[in-house]
């Protein structure tokens, strides 16, 4: 299951270097769909970074103002755009990228255009848009929630100095595969570390969060063996319901804790956070298909069935008939018998023979040879 997630341009999760600059005042002849806010570049070598996990990205322009040349790479491959003399309209991305393997990436834009007469290079920014999706590509349905400051999945420490001290950590315990935070930015906000823990105490590891960060420190005052991703909320304008924070491909089966701590660099800086929002995959297990015969199997039973009744059949027959065949010879034998008794052949001690008689297999037999017998008195048609 596939879902879209944004990195507006005020996110300190993007990476300005160089000289952008931050604008609300409308443009002549932008688009009606700009946004409130945009970061424009208006020199050479300006560029930006960001990370993301996901299978597609699209960058989007503020503005349709007509803008120079710049490159983008993507995971180190390059991709050079030429200026654009025409306005363009804001709804094509400026850069734009499917079919991407699901696993954490890199991309920057550097601006390239050079001074003309007149004008200077042109760049600007709204958003962008990368597609996301569960671990192993199979969730059936998504669900949606979120906690705000005052949800008691969220812990404020110390309740009194959130917001102005160093020693601030925010906590929350809950479970889910994409985590996202909330919260403001602007002039009084400053920097503050993210850490994204299991319950039990493991690391996310790179697989699972892919970071979206930028330079690691490492707080030891409170939690020494913990790794922190550094960002920071200063932003020239002020800005609220801003990403401040997220991570995908997480173990939905595990319980997380998330601490934030504000690090200010001056006096006075803020970390405000608004609410966490949680996306959590379903899955729904296949349905167990019914065991049967399929139409060859059931085909085959009835041949065999059908063979083996023949076969049956076939031995009762052949067992018949030698019995039958049996009782036949017998039937001679005994009335072969009969007659020579009735002749006196057998009773009579002084009958003279050449032989004895014999009952073979194909019925032969031999008798003395001054005996002779007619074909009625072998049949027994005519009486002694």
């Amino acid at each position: 299951m596939k879902i879209n997630l944004t990195y507006t341009c005020d996110s300190p999760l993007i990476t300005f270097s160089g000289n952008w600059t931050a604008e609300s005042n409308s443009v002549q002849a932008s688009s009606s769909n700009a946004p409130a806010v945009r970061m424009v570049s208006r020199a050479h070598g300006d560029s930006l970074t960001f990370n993301f996990t996901g299978t597609g990205i699209w960058i989007y322009p503020a503005t349709n103002t007509p803008r120079s040349s710049f490159d983008v790479y993507l995971d180190g491959t390059l991709s050079r755009f030429d200026g654009s003399n025409e306005p363009s309209d804001v709804t094509d991305p400026l850069f734009s990228k499917t079919g991407l393997l699901f696993i954490p990436h890199v991309v920057s834009i550097h601006n390239t255009g050079a001074l003309s007469l007149g004008s200077s290079p042109y760049l600007d920014l709204a958003y962008v848009t990368y597609e996301c999706r569960d671990k192993f590509g199979n969730a059936t349905s998504m669900d949606v929630s979120g906690d705000y400051a005052d949800s008691r999945n969220i812990a404020w420490y110390p309740p009194e100095e959130w917001t102005t001290s160093t020693r601030v950590v925010l906590l929350g315990s809950q479970n889910g595969s994409t985590l996202s935070v909330f919260g403001s930015v602007g002039p009084s906000y400053g920097a503050y570390s993210v850490s994204l823990r299991y319950a039990d105490g493991e690391d996310i590891t790179d697989d699972d969060d892919p970071g979206n960060a930028l330079p690691i420190t490492r707080e030891s005052e409170l939690y020494e063996r913990t790794v922190y991703h550094a960002f920071n909320g200063s932003f020239s304008i002020d800005r609220q319901g801003v990403l401040l924070y997220r991570a995908t491909n997480l173990n939905s089966g595990r319980v997380m804790t998330l601490v934030m701590r504000n690090l200010p660099q001056k006096q006075g800086q803020l970390l405000a956070v608004e609410r966490t929002e949680l996306f959590k995959y379903g899955y729904q297990l296949p349905k167990p298909r019914a065991r049967g015969l399929s139409g060859g199997g059931i085909a085959g039973l009835v041949v065999g069935s059908l063979l083996l009744v023949g076969i049956c059949f076939l031995a009762l027959y052949f067992l018949r008939q030698r019995r039958r065949g049996q009782l036949v010879r017998q039937q001679k034998t005994n009335l072969f018998r009969d007659i020579l008794a009735r002749r006196g052949i057998l009773s009579n001690p002084d009958a003279k023979r050449t032989s004895h008689t014999t009952i073979h297999g194909n019925n032969d037999f031999s008798l003395d040879p001054n005996t002779t017998l007619s074909p009625l008195d072998v049949h027994g048609a005519r009486p002694l």
